[in-house]
């Protein structure tokens, strides 16, 4: 288009305005153009799967729970202090079903847990850690220096034996993986290292918390019961007039069936009988565990 409005003014007027050159690209030019881009598009891909693999892998837990056979570790709990650093966890080990599990003590007593982190970003080796064992069952662990930013914020925790002479049986050399999500966790600005009374306190509320929900489904194992021998009393009243009117070939189906349904009465008497006692076992540990000292001896 250019060119042909120049050579019309040339032809015209008599001007000598110069033609615009074309760009004259070789085979080899365009030939490296296109191996630059498809290569530029393959390192992009590279990086971004390395990336994404990278974060990933970060959020994955695929870490076995277990300390024991019988006992596993669970965190309860995070706090993080944003202004400060200060990041507080708290775990329990034990028998996930039962609190009051002491069966596994004798293992749970001579193992004590070191701890590493880790995040998105690489090791963290330079945090300063405080770990405060309330019992064998539960410990807080205080961790500073951790800024904001960290996005995912992992802790590895390994149980390793105190007294080596002893035989401890637990699951050498298993690491235990628990994250903290920075969007997630709950801040705390108030936040604070604090002593050990104060984690006594927050174990013995964890506990008693337990046991109470344990009181609650056994309450409501009672109600249920009641209702249920309730429900089969009427229906015994309603076979039993039916027995009387019946006739003699129907009669020893019938007593059949009250004597089926005064069995279910029984039963049920047994699980109010047994829920009971559990329940006044709770209690006693709910206040053996607000008295007297959870510590370790």
């Amino acid at each position: 288009m250019y060119n042909s409005i120049i050579t019309f003014f040339n032809e015209t007027f008599g001007t000598h305005f110069k033609h615009k050159r074309k760009k004259k690209y070789s085979a080899r030019t365009h030939y490296l153009r296109l191996v630059g881009t498809f290569l530029g598009v393959i390192a992009s891909l590279f990086i971004y799967a390395r990336l994404s693999t990278k974060t990933t892998v970060a959020y994955q837990n695929n870490s076995n729970p277990a300390v024991t056979s019988t006992s596993k570790m669970q965190k309860i709990s995070t706090k993080y202090n944003p202004k400060s650093g200060l990041m507080v966890s708290q775990f329990y080990i034990g028998n996930p079903k039962k609190v009051g599990d002491v069966s596994d003590d004798s293992n749970l007593t001579n193992l004590k847990y070191s701890v590493k982190y880790k995040s998105v970003k690489g090791d963290y080796k330079h945090l300063k850690t405080r770990l405060i064992r309330i019992n064998d069952h539960y410990f807080a662990l205080e961790t500073h220096n951790v800024e904001p930013g960290f996005l995912v914020f992992r802790y590895d925790i390994t149980p390793k034996k105190i007294n080596k002479t002893l035989s401890t049986s637990y699951n050498a050399h298993n690491t235990i993986n628990f994250y903290v999500n920075e969007k997630d966790v709950k801040k705390a600005p108030a936040l604070l290292p604090a002593s050990k009374d104060m984690y006594r306190v927050d174990y013995t509320s964890f506990v008693v918390h337990k046991y109470q929900h344990a009181i609650n489904e056994l309450s409501k194992d009672i109600n249920s019961a009641k209702k249920a021998k309730k429900a089969d009393k009427k229906l015994i009243e309603k076979l039993q007039t039916k027995l009387e009117a019946a006739v003699p070939s129907d009669q020893e189906d019938l007593q059949s069936q009250i004597d089926e349904t005064k069995t279910d009465i029984h039963e049920q008497n047994q699980l109010i009988s047994q829920s009971k006692h559990k329940i006044k076992r709770y209690e006693e540990r709910i206040s053996n565990v607000q008295d007297n000292n959870v510590d370790d001896n």
